[in-house]
């Protein structure tokens, strides 16, 4: 999977890789919109994970997947943030 989750309390963090490719940009938008109405959460994290040759860098795919968690974020009147940064997560499932 493109793209992993956890849950912190009421708080939903989606894990992307920061060079995510464009041939996963739908699944990884598919699992973030199926995450965030499962978990209906009080925040929305967006975490980018670089490797070290792609630091300060994210693809277009990711700030697609970006714009489309943002948008469904408004509509659920959910606050979202992005960051960067090293996680460890489960995939989704």
């Amino acid at each position: 999977m493109p793209i992993g989750y956890r849950v912190a309390g009421r708080v939903l963090e989606l894990v992307c890789p920061a060079g995510l490719e464009v041939t996963a940009r739908a699944a990884a938008v598919r699992v973030a919109e199926d995450r965030i109405r499962a978990h209906v959460p009080e925040r929305v994290r967006l975490v980018f994970v670089a490797d070290r040759a792609e630091e300060g860098w994210l693809s277009p795919a990711c700030l697609s997947v970006l714009a489309r968690v943002r948008r469904l974020c408004e509509s659920l009147v959910i606050p979202v943030e992005a960051v960067a940064g090293p996680a460890v997560v489960r995939e989704a499932a």
